[in-house]
């Protein structure tokens, strides 16, 4: 909520200071503006937070949907040993496949994701 939030910032500023929380921040816009961008380039909708209610997964045990951020996957992706053509890339929680969409650009054999919610 936007006060839960509004605390999370002042307790930030109350540790870390005024610029490093800025810094922070605009650290931050600037990945939410660039995975937005990914996302318009690679014509998916990846980037917004869902609840476990709004996937209809009322389980204790789900987790809400938020995305890894692009950087952070292609990073990851990266440094795998991959053996070309052999390897298979399976994602458990596929989400909305951002993950699934940038391993397709890997060689593996097969790219494979699961979800449990249809949303």
């Amino acid at each position: 909520t936007r006060a839960s939030r509004t605390e999370q910032i002042r307790a930030m500023i109350a540790e870390e200071g005024l610029l490093r929380t800025a810094h922070h921040g605009a650290g931050y816009l600037a990945e939410l503006l660039y995975d937005g961008w990914q996302d318009l380039r690679l014509g998916i909708r990846t980037t917004r937070r869902v609840s476990t209610r709004a996937l209809g997964l009322p389980s204790p045990s789900s987790e809400k949907y938020a995305p890894s951020d692009y950087r952070s996957l292609r990073r990851v992706l990266h440094e795998l040993d991959l053996r070309p053509g052999q390897d298979v890339f399976l994602d458990y929680g596929a989400g909305k496949g951002r993950v699934l969409i940038l391993a397709a650009g890997f060689p593996f054999r097969r790219v494979l994701g699961i979800e449990l919610s249809s949303s």
